[in-house]
């Protein structure tokens, strides 16, 4: 023998449902009824007295608390979003200062390197070297003696 669902209808007085074992934690939310039905809807109503439910029908029934989102979490992750643009910022302004600074001191370098000798270059691997192109001081025995 299967099983079978028990119907019932009430048309006078509500059946009331007592949920005496909810506390909440917070005073200042007001909690409501919550009817789920077979097919898988579900009906919010307000409670006739605090944790008491009505209904003239048959289903599934709970207490339900409305959700407030904190502020403190909404400028927690604003907090967090420009502390971390803020950083990039700062990542970015420290590469430019970098940058001019070096190049500050590359000019500087060719200035004097300008005012200098000059002297030819070339090229050991990857690396641009100075030359000396010609002798600048012949060579001269120190003492006559010759073998």
């Amino acid at each position: 023998m299967g099983k079978s669902k028990v119907r019932f209808c009430i048309t006078k007085d509500p059946i009331a449902f007592h949920f005496s074992h909810v506390a909440l934690e917070e005073k200042n939310v007001t909690p409501k009824c919550v009817k789920f039905s077979a097919d898988g809807s579900f009906k919010l109503q307000n409670m006739s007295k605090p944790y008491v439910c009505n209904t003239l029908g048959q289903g599934y029934f709970s207490v339900v608390v409305p959700h407030k989102e904190k502020k403190g979490v909404k400028i927690w992750v604003l907090g967090m979003g420009l502390g971390c643009a803020g950083l990039v910022l700062l990542g970015a302004v420290m590469v430019v200062i970098f940058r001019v600074v070096r190049n500050k001191k590359l000019r500087k370098m060719e200035k004097q390197s300008e005012k200098g000798v000059a002297f030819d270059t070339f090229w050991i691997g990857g690396t641009k070297m100075p030359s000396a192109s010609m002798i600048r001081t012949q060579p001269v025995l120190e003492n006559d003696y010759v073998p």
